[in-house]
């Protein structure tokens, strides 16, 4: 199963440029503060690269 709530693979573009995306989780709503999100940063590897190990 995917985390991305469409299904998909992909996230949005990210402040810190490519090759990062971004994807926001609505947690609820606090009572004082309003709705509670968390943002999921992550990198996408380059087509073709190699993992070191």
């Amino acid at each position: 199963m995917s985390p991305w709530p469409d299904g998909s693979c992909s996230g949005f573009p990210d402040v810190l440029g490519p090759p990062f995306e971004q994807l926001t989780l609505p947690l609820g709503v606090d009572d004082e503060s309003g709705p509670l999100v968390a943002t999921l940063v992550r990198s996408m590897p380059n087509p073709g690269s190699v993992a070191p190990g």
